[in-house]
């Protein structure tokens, strides 16, 4: 709550708009002009769906998606040139600033980016391009150094679907210091990323060698991947093999058969998921009974990959006059899984529930719990989370379009498993691999937020 006068109304009367306004004012140590003063804008469109002669062109077509980098060189669709004429998308040249006007997640972030090539783009995207006061990546990396600051100021709220005021955003005031100050605030911020591109790099390098460590010593090979070609699509099955099961050639591929085999070979025991623990499914409700506040659910989005850890930033909450049961709540030593997903990715993926927590988990997310001595919680984490679980839980998930894990597929993946002595042995190691993982990642966020703060200094404090 708080106390404004009259004549401090600036723009719209929204409380947030305001509070921000008034609260943390921003004053440069340059001139600034209004945003719409410095550059030409324009939004874009999408060619029909129903046409394929619009689609898998030569022109880059960039949507909210494709926001991954500060630079974007390719974009995950593409049109062609027929689709540009007959729809209302428009191709900005190279060097434009690309920023996402209407996405849930510009509840926390306003995504900017500069394309290094000629690309379309979709309603959702609009495209800044400066005039000769000011660089495209200085502008960019000015709307991501403020973005706090920013975002309360320009994004509408209280609406279904986030979106930027543009009213507001084309009054934003944009400080313009000189050409020289400009490249060195560039520099700073393109020397950060590309250390934090590196510490990422190497981070995920260390995750990734968590795979072969534990293939080597369970003593399992596993076959090449296979190029996607017209002859390796092609394959003969006995009939013996078929009838009576999965009529399904990505089940039958050779890759899938030979991997089983060579998992079945591994010198130490197999069993089944139901020999050594539980699958518990997560809690149903109806989207009317979601609330401000009361239980807390977790999601798929609460797993983050490439890392497997839970992240709690985001957290759904329902009626709390619901009786919810206790097995339903997530404990110390819990592998937490996403059962359900229309991405084979997300679909069983895990992360390990280090100590008892105060939330509850949804209806497309699972729990499951070691009740055998012979088998550690943390290992059957970590086998879980590896390629020889994964990759026979993608050959039993097929070509569906909706993935669910249930508890009577995944008895269907043996689990090999070692001595208690050698579990710990495999654990300890996993466990300072991911640590060091995780310090990486961290550096790389830090390197960010250095050079964040050296900007700001600059422009807030004239600090050359």
């Amino acid at each position: 709550m708080f106390i404004i006068n009259w004549g401090e109304i600036v723009g719209r009367l929204d409380p947030v708009l305001l509070a921000e306004i008034k609260n943390n004012a921003l004053v440069y140590k340059y001139s600034s002009q209004p945003l719409k003063s410095l550059v030409k804008s324009f939004s874009g469109g999408t060619p029909s769906k129903e046409n394929s002669e619009l689609w898998n062109g030569d022109v880059y077509w960039a949507s909210p998606k494709d926001f991954k980098d500060f630079y974007i060189k390719k974009t995950e669709d593409s049109i062609t040139e027929l689709g540009v004429k007959n729809s209302a998308t428009k191709v900005a040249p190279k060097g434009s600033v690309f920023v996402v006007v209407r996405s849930g997640i510009l509840q926390h972030t306003i995504p900017v980016a500069i394309n290094t090539v000629p690309m379309a783009i979709n309603q959702d995207v609009k495209v800044l391009a400066p005039n000769s006061n000011i660089l495209p990546e200085y502008l960019g990396y000015f709307f991501i150094v403020f973005n706090n600051r920013i975002l309360p100021r320009v994004v509408k709220h209280s609406t279904t679907v986030q979106s930027i005021n543009s009213f507001e955003f084309e009054h934003l005031p944009i400080p313009i210091p000189s050409e020289a100050a400009q490249k060195q605030i560039i520099k700073i911020m393109d020397d950060a990323y590309e250390e934090k591109r590196q510490k990422e790099q190497q981070a995920k390098d260390l995750l990734d060698s968590i795979n072969s460590y534990l293939l080597d010593e369970l003593g399992i090979i596993m076959p090449p991947e296979e190029e996607n070609t017209l002859e390796n699509r092609m394959f003969c099955v006995g009939s013996g093999e078929v009838l009576g099961g999965r009529f399904d050639p990505f089940f039958w591929k050779p890759y899938y058969k030979i991997q089983k085999k060579n998992i079945c070979n591994s010198m130490h025991p197999k069993l089944k998921l139901s020999d050594v623990a539980t699958f518990e499914t997560g809690v149903v409700y109806s989207a009317d009974r979601e609330r401000d506040s009361g239980h807390g659910i977790l999601r798929a989005n609460n797993i983050l990959l490439p890392n497997n850890i839970i992240d709690l930033s985001e957290i759904r909450y329902i009626d709390e006059t619901l009786t919810l049961q206790d097995s339903k709540r997530l404990y110390a030593n819990d592998i937490f899984m996403c059962s359900a997903s229309g991405s084979k990715e997300h679909a069983g993926k895990v992360a390990f529930v280090e100590r008892d927590l105060p939330y509850y988990f949804g209806g497309f997310m699972a729990a499951i719990r070691v009740f055998d001595s012979a088998c550690t919680p943390k290992y059957l984490f970590e086998y879980l989370a590896s390629s020889i679980f994964r990759n026979s839980l993608f050959r039993l998930l097929g070509g569906t379009n909706i993935n669910n894990v249930t508890g009577s597929m995944l008895n269907r993946i043996p689990i090999v498993l070692p001595t208690v002595h050698m579990q710990e042995i495999i654990v300890l190691y996993i466990s300072q691999t991911r640590y060091k993982a995780q310090e990486l990642e961290q550096q790389a966020q830090y390197v960010i937020q250095n050079a964040k703060e050296q900007v700001e200094k600059i422009l807030l404090e004239g600090s050359l």
